[in-house]
Formats: C-alpha cells, sequence, structure tokens
C-alpha cells in the first residue's frame, strides 16, 4: 500500500506535468486526485491506462476516504496528485480540506513541487517554511521544476545544506511540456493535439531527471492504512436495473467512482453520445453531466433526432442533469453573441461569460427534500432568464435554492458526489 502525494508549493508551478511525469515512469501505479477535479483525472487515465479516482475531504467523510483509497489502491504504488497549494484550502486553518490535510488522513508522505525558474538560495527558505508550517504534515522530497541542470545542482546544494529533505530531480521549462488552459481548467485529453508525443518526450526526459528510485522509496514509507466497511450497503440494490451516462467530447465530467457504485449497485451502465448518436438505449435511469457543450454547438443544435429523443424521454424516464447537461435541456445558451437553441425543456436561457460565476462557485451542501448531500460547483456560464419555478435544491451552506424539476427530470448546475450520501444515492431512481 506505497503512497506518496505529489504537491504544489503554490498553483501554477506544474505539479500537473510532474505528477504525469512520475505516472509515466512507474509500471505498477494507481492515479489518485485529490478535490473534485475532472480534467486532470482524465490525464491520469491516459498516461497509464487506469481510471484516476478522487479523493476530497470537504466533500467525504474521513472513514469514506480511507475505504475509497483502500478500495482502489491495489497496484503497486499510489499517487496522489494534489489540490492548489500544499496548504490551499476553504479557508485559512488547518483543517482546510487542502492537499496537507489530506496527507494526514492518509498518513501519506508528500512530495513538494516547486518553480526553480529565476531562484537562488531563497527557494530553500520557502520549502523551508512550508515544512514548518504544519509539523503533522511528512514532506519528504521536492521536485524542481522549470529548470536547468545546471541551477538545479546549484539548487540543490541550497536546499540540502539548510534543510533535511532530499532533492528528487528536476524537470526543464519545456514549453513542449504544457497542456493549454482555459476555463474550467486544462484542455481534456481527448482534445489535445499531439498529446502522446508530449508525453513520450516527458517520459525520455523524465527518465534522465527525476530520481524514481527515491521516490518509490519515500512511497513505501508510508503505513498500511487501515479502513472499515462502509455502514450502508448497497450491494445488488439496483439489480435489473440500467443507468445510461451520456458521454463523449461535450459531456464528459464524470467520476469514475459513481460509474463502480452504479455496478456494484447491480445496475448495468451504458452510454450514449448527445453529439453523435441518434437515439438513446433503453434504460431506467439517464445522467447527462457536465463537460463543454459550448465548444461544441454547432454538432449539438445539428443533431435534431436526439433533442427530439430526450424532449420525449423525460416525460416518461427519470433524467439527472448537472452543469452541462442542465445547459443542454434549457431552451439555449447566448454564446459568443448568438444565440444557439437546445432542447427547450426548461423554459430558461443560459448566458456565457468569459469569468468564472464566483458567486455560485465552491463546495456546496445541498438539500434534496429529507436528505442532504455535498457537491460542487464551477460554471462560467449563467442563468439570464428564467421561467420555472419548481426548485430542486437548497444550498444549505450558501443560502440559495437552484436546480429545477421538470416532468421527471431533475436539472441544475450542482455536481453531486454520491458517497457523501450513500441513503440518496439508494433512493437515486425515485423522483
Amino acid at each position: 500500500m506505497s503512497r506518496v502525494i505529489i504537491s504544489g508549493a503554490s498553483s501554477g508551478v506544474g505539479k500537473t506535468t510532474v505528477t504525469n511525469a512520475i505516472l509515466s515512469l512507474l509500471e505498477d501505479v494507481q492515479p489518485f486526485k485529490i478535490g473534485p477535479d475532472f480534467i486532470d483525472p482524465m490525464l491520469h487515465q491516459y498516461v497509464t491506462s487506469k481510471p484516476s479516482y478522487n479523493l476530497d475531504s470537504y466533500i467525504y467523510s474521513e472513514e469514506t476516504i480511507k475505504y475509497l483509497f483502500n478500495k482502489y489502491s491495489q497496484s503497486g504504488v499510489s499517487v496522489l496528485e494534489g489540490v492548489m497549494g500544499l496548504y490551499d484550502g476553504k479557508n485559512h486553518d488547518l483543517e482546510n480540506n487542502s492537499t496537507a490535510h489530506m496527507s494526514r488522513i492518509l498518513s501519506a508522505p508528500v512530495i513538494l513541487v516547486v518553480n526553480a525558474n529565476k531562484q537562488a538560495t531563497s527557494l530553500a527558505a520557502h520549502i523551508k517554511g512550508l515544512i514548518e508550517f504544519d509539523p503533522r504534515v511528512n514532506v519528504a522530497g521536492v521536485i524542481l521544476n522549470k529548470t536547468t541542470e545546471g541551477s538545479y545542482n546549484y539548487l540543490k546544494a541550497a536546499i540540502e545544506m539548510h534543510l533535511k529533505i532530499k532533492c528528487l530531480g528536476y524537470l526543464p521549462n519545456d514549453p513542449d511540456f504544457n497542456i493549454k488552459e482555459r476555463h474550467l481548467g486544462l484542455m481534456q485529453a481527448s482534445e489535445i493535439s499531439g498529446l502522446d508525443e508530449k508525453l513520450l518526450k516527458l517520459k525520455e526526459v523524465a527518465t534522465k531527471t527525476l530520481d524514481l528510485k527515491a521516490i518509490k522509496e519515500i512511497a513505501m514509507t508510508a503505513k498500511p492504512l487501515k479502513s472499515e466497511p462502509l455502514k450502508i450497503d448497497v450491494k445488488d440494490i439496483f439489480e435489473g436495473k440500467t443507468v445510461a451516462y451520456a458521454k463523449d467530447k461535450a459531456f464528459s465530467f464524470i467520476y469514475q467512482s459513481h460509474i463502480d457504485l452504479f455496478k456494484e449497485a447491480g445496475a448495468t451502465v451504458k452510454y450514449f453520445s448527445p453529439l453523435s448518436d441518434k437515439t438513446v438505449p433503453d434504460a431506467d435511469l439517464y445522467i447527462l453531466p457536465g463537460g463543454y457543450p459550448e465548444l461544441f454547438l454547432k454538432e449539438l443544435t445539428s443533431n435534431t433526432s436526439m433533442i427530439s429523443t430526450i424532449r420525449e424521454l423525460v416525460k416518461n424516464k427519470k433524467v439527472i442533469a448537472e452543469c452541462g447537461g442542465f445547459i443542454y435541456l434549457t431552451k439555449g445558451i447566448h454564446y459568443q453573441g448568438e444565440f444557439h437553441q437546445l432542447c427547450n425543456i426548461y423554459d430558461i436561457e443560459i448566458e456565457f461569460n468569459n469569468k468564472l460565476d464566483i458567486k455560485r462557485f465552491g463546495y456546496i451542501e445541498v438539500k434534496d427534500n429529507e436528505d442532504t448531500i455535498y457537491g460542487h460547483e464551477f460554471h462560467y456560464s449563467k442563468i439570464k432568464e428564467c421561467h420555472e419555478s419548481n426548485m430542486a435544491y437548497h444550498i444549505v451552506n450558501k443560502g440559495y435554492k437552484c436546480g429545477y424539476t421538470k416532468e421527471r427530470a431533475i436539472a441544475g448546475y450542482p455536481h453531486l458526489l454520491y458517497y457523501s450520501n450513500l441513503d440518496y444515492f439508494k433512493k437515486i431512481m425515485e423522483d
């Protein structure tokens, strides 16, 4: 049960690049992502050919985190990519659901990634502060990013002179390693041109510049992690049922743990594409996840057969739509100066903006009838006009209502995480 967390000293230092380099070098590895991110796990899966699983200490209890980690960490080394900077979380205390917080829950050593460009001795002081800020966090090594071999050796001498920490190598500042960003984060793996070539070059360089043996030795210092079975058993409760997920380049924000959970509950999971399919498979529950529908409006609006199918579907079958899926069910979206008509199930018009809707951003505690479930919102669009009144969710921790029910559909911006309340999950097939 070897494990190690790759954390940035701050956001933007290249921890995703370093994580993918390490994943590419390890032959027997299981990736994880700390936090609710959808896109980094897609890259992890592309590199390793294994699903990457999200762990989140705001969303899940410590018992659930340990259960999920042990459930999926069956490979030789588990590598967890952190979120933001090491101590960055929902607030400024040390129980703030940060990467450091997660490292304590999992008793996992941390390898720190720092941007070494234009740095000198002060870098050692910066690292020292991060190590000593919370002595309960085991910062066991450091990787210098965006530097040269000569600068690395110079900085390594300073760090190891003043600190009892091992430098584990470096990566150069090579633009070929960069993955373009856009709203909501990095580009999806399926959309990155020349990704295979980028990853091959990254692996070739990392083979020479990272101390893989030392990284593995740090991971092996983690002690066995005890966990208990979850108190709520879902085994075979959906035996004979079928769940159909929309899944393509427009709708891809899907947690693998949810797919596994449905299968564990006995359901058959199928997929369909609103971009290219003309109809949907027969199922008891349909889920339209988030993604980037605004980038594929031409394809979505021209697939009138699928739009007609979805319009009829909500009359007879349970449909859940989140964020991008919610947008798809509305009247349409104002995007780049044009209005694009979509399914028109909800009498709602959406407007896309070039900035995050900060008022509806972050972790949420959702009240749905008698159940409370945790999730998050993260979107650049917002409702421009709304003529619907049947509200679905009460966001308890932020004091607003959102989401709408209509016929057999429930749709809104929140992404809900089922492992935060398995009682909610058990009733998910119901209206």
